[in-house]
């Protein structure tokens, strides 16, 4: 079983995200420099990017900033990726407080920090007119 890897993008116009060498290693295993990875977006669309090493830390490269435009993704929006195959990743973005999108709120008292509030929920509670006020 794969797992699956978070990450706040900060700078939506970066041209890399690092990824955590565990999780390199577990789906990758050693010989995973230079490898074309596909990432998938519920919405249909998707990419090519690499993996490569940089500074001995492995990142995302190449079309990342294509991906970022392509989203419309915004500063602080949370990543999450996840293997659907060897080089396949399946792509959701969670961004804080807009509109037709998911949400996140940093929750202090819960291990992980993150919450998660899907889609259907937000829609179920506040129909289109998500609150204004986060």
């Amino acid at each position: 079983m794969y797992c699956s890897f978070m990450k706040f993008l900060h700078n939506p116009g970066s041209l890399t995200i690092d990824v955590p060498m565990s999780f390199v290693k577990q789906v990758y295993g050693e010989n995973w420099e230079d490898k074309k990875l596909h990432i998938f977006h519920a919405s249909g669309k998707k990419w090519v990017v690499r993996l490569k090493r940089v500074n001995s830390v492995p990142v995302i490269t190449d079309d990342l900033q294509t991906v970022a435009s392509d989203l419309k993704l915004q500063k602080d929006c949370l990543l999450t990726f996840h293997p659907l195959a060897q080089f396949v990743l399946d792509l959701s973005c969670f961004v804080k407080g807009v509109c037709g999108e998911s949400y996140y709120t940093i929750n202090r008292y819960r291990r992980l920090g993150v919450t998660i509030i899907e889609d259907a929920f937000v829609e179920e509670c506040y129909g289109n007119k998500p609150p204004t006020h986060v």
